[in-house]
């Protein structure tokens, strides 16, 4: 399955002033991790790896990493 190149699954607007630090969690649903499937008729999670950015905008990406999302199939309760 192929994805777009970049789309925001969330955000959290945080102020910081110089040489301080945050933690911040952003909660991103499986509806955001999953596609709609015309054969199927409904949305459907594909796993592997996907890349998350944090920055101050798209053009401004500051950190990557990445995280390994399962198959839909190796999900316990839905989460949408």
């Amino acid at each position: 399955m192929q994805f777009a190149l970049q789309k925001l699954a969330g955000f959290k607007r945080v102020q910081l002033n110089a040489g301080e630090g945050e933690s911040v969690s952003v909660h991103v649903s499986r509806r955001e991790l999953s596609y709609w499937s015309t054969a199927a008729q409904s949305w459907v999670q594909a796993g592997g790896e996907r890349t998350v950015s944090v920055g101050a905008s798209s053009r401004d990406i500051r950190l990557h990493g990445s995280v390994r999302v399962e198959n839909e199939d190796d999900q316990g309760e839905d989460d949408q």
